[in-house]
């Protein structure tokens, strides 16, 4: 009997906890042992009607945050691959008379005084910035525009002879019909009559540049696992490359002679310049992924992308000879009429590009950050590989053999292509708001 009395009591007290009706009990005998009174259940704080008394909560997990806009910084010092330039300028003990003329390449009096090796570009100063802006607050997805420059890297060189001549200076080149040659800059004489004074300069620059339009995806941070990104795509970049020849060479005959002709007339001095100017623009669809490891308050930040789209290159050459009696030719010695004005081929080119950078939080909201990049291009128009060693004597302006017969198109035009790339470190700075 008292087994069947507590069971009922503690039927109607899981009902009454739960908020359900209890069922009406049936009356207890007088003689049963009386039923102790049990204490209503008042649920504490206001009572939600639209759920039943007694029903668990649901778990909410805490929310992963993130900033509605990221700006990054970083002060760059990157160096470039090197271009090759084919040998512009040399200089002989060989006497003026000697067969083939001083300066050409392969004999042993010969020295290469420019060119015939790659160029000693310096390292090159530019900034990188990036701007990341999530449109929802807390949403996953962002839209992010970056971009970097590198100023431009100039290489410089120039070489005179004195007032006599001396010493012989020269263009090396290579003729159709006579083979190895040289064109005489400077040049003490030619057999019993004077020769030429004369200076060569040339200027080659290179600056690279490039801006991408990303969308990004912040995944939720998962304990034990880097914060992980993922971003897809527009990349450009942009290498622009010239090279610009200058020579002035002046006749020492007394009376003017023929030595030193434009146009088959014979002028007191002459200015030659050679042009060269070559432009990659690269465009294509990327994709890509980061992640990041924090340590308190210092970060490990990898990341990855990879590019795919065309490589535009464009080549521009010009040449003019300007004379002291005011003529001008639209010809020079490395650009002439077979090779001058612009030139655009198309390549499929490939773009990837890794980086590390190690960063320490100075405020929840501004990481300082030292990193290193690597990017590369499979295919560009460097302004060295455009140059024509090759150059027909007949189409010169101021040789004696200008406008003769049977002249060869050469210099021709020259599309070459090759692979690039761009490293270096960077210093700079994470900012969230």
């Amino acid at each position: 009997m008292r087994q069947a009395l507590w069971t009922r009591m503690s039927s109607v007290l899981f009902l009454v906890v739960l908020g359900a009706e209890p069922a009406i009990l049936p009356a207890v005998p007088p003689s049963a042992v009386p039923v102790p009174a049990i204490p209503a259940v008042v649920p504490s704080g206001p009572v939600d009607e639209d759920k039943p008394i007694g029903v668990l909560p649901a778990v909410v997990l805490p929310e992963h945050h993130h900033p509605l806009l990221e700006a990054e910084a970083d002060f760059l010092l990157w160096k470039v691959r090197r271009g090759n330039v084919p040998v512009l300028v040399t200089t002989s003990t060989a006497p003026s008379t000697a067969v083939p003329p001083p300066g050409t390449l392969g004999q042993n009096q010969t020295t290469i005084l420019f060119g015939g090796s790659t160029l000693p570009f310096d390292e090159q100063v530019g900034l990188r910035a990036a701007f990341t802006l999530y449109p929802v607050a807390d949403g996953p997805v962002g839209l992010q525009l970056g971009g970097f420059f590198l100023g431009r890297s100039t290489v410089n060189y120039s070489v005179a002879s004195n007032a006599q001549g001396s010493p012989i200076l020269a263009q090396p080149l290579t003729t159709p019909d006579l083979g190895p040659n040289a064109l005489p800059i400077a040049i003490p004489n030619f057999g019993p009559d004077p020769g030429f004074r004369g200076d060569i300069s040339e200027q080659v620059t290179s600056n690279l540049f490039g801006y991408e339009i990303n969308a990004v995806h912040h995944y939720r941070k998962i304990d034990g696992y880097p914060q992980m990104h993922s971003l897809g795509g527009f990349r450009a970049l942009g290498l622009q490359e010239s090279l610009v020849q200058t020579t002035n060479i002046t006749n020492l005959a007394n009376p003017l002679n023929n030595n030193l002709p434009l146009n088959g007339v014979p002028v007191r001095s002459v200015r030659i310049i050679d042009s060269f100017r070559a432009s990659t623009n690269f465009y294509g669809g990327q994709f890509g992924v980061r992640a990041c490891w924090i340590f308190s308050a210092v970060s490990v930040d990898v990341w990855g992308k990879l590019a795919l789209g065309v490589s535009q290159q464009h080549v521009i050459r010009s040449g003019e000879s300007i004379g002291s009696n005011g003529d001008r030719v639209a010809a020079g010695v490395r650009v002439v009429s077979s090779n001058a004005g612009t030139d655009t081929w198309n390549r499929f080119a490939v773009l990837p590009e890794v980086g590390l950078n190690l960063g320490y939080a100075v405020t929840d909201n501004i990481r300082l950050r030292l990193g290193y990049t690597f990017l590369y291009l499979s295919s560009a128009a460097r302004v060295g590989e455009q140059i024509d060693t090759t150059v027909d004597r007949r189409l010169v302006p101021t040789t004696n053999a200008y406008n003769a017969p049977g002249a060869v198109a050469r210099p021709a035009v020259l599309r070459n292509s090759t692979d690039f790339w761009a490293q270096g470190g960077n210093l700079g700075l994470e900012i969230t708001f």
